[in-house]
């Protein structure tokens, strides 16, 4: 008489529960494997199909809490923002990553740039809600991406905030992303 099938994977689970230390580069449990290691943002940057300029390089591995891009229209700063963000949900439990666009089409190609990272990656962590706006991971981490506006941003406490298009200036074709991290 032996176990059910299932109580190794259940007892393996427990264990790396117990064991996996904060802030590890692993994923949440609920993954495909309890020790999934989690891409760097360059290595989702680059299983998007991308490479990197130098700049994209240096701002997908800096690790400073405030990060600016300045760069000309179309140069990738919004991609970099969302594999960031999507870095930040997958390796961060419980994260909220507020990022606000000048219009709701804007906040909308947002975050399907961020789904687009996550299924580069394979999809390495479930997601349990989603909508053209909104994304959020079985860790409890959720992506809201919306215009903004100050109407429906009240009640919300984020672990990270990313201003797309922080300013611009349209006559020179300049536009910046604002990229705040871990406020706790």
């Amino acid at each position: 008489m032996g176990f059910p099938q299932n109580w190794l994977t259940k007892f393996v689970k427990s264990y790396a529960a117990r064991s996996k230390p904060p802030n590890s580069p692993y994923l949440a449990l609920d993954s495909v494997s309890p020790w999934t290691p989690i891409p760097t943002p360059t290595e989702i940057f680059t299983a998007m199909g991308l490479t990197p300029d130098p700049w994209q390089a240096k701002f997908l591995r800096a690790s400073s809490n405030r990060q600016m891009v300045l760069a000309c229209r179309r140069a990738g700063k919004s991609t970099g923002g969302a594999v960031k963000t999507l870095h930040h949900c997958l390796t961060t439990p419980n994260a909220t990553a507020m990022v606000f666009s000048p219009t709701k089409r804007q906040s909308q190609e947002f975050a399907r740039q961020v789904r687009a990272a996550d299924r580069a990656i394979g999809v390495p962590l479930r997601r349990v809600a989603e909508n053209q706006t909104e994304v959020e991971w079985s860790n409890g981490s959720r992506l809201l991406s919306m215009p903004d506006r100050q109407v429906g941003v009240v009640g919300f406490t984020p672990t990270l905030i990313v201003i797309d298009e922080a300013m611009g200036d349209f006559r020179l074709e300049v536009v910046a992303i604002g990229f705040f991290g871990k406020s706790r």
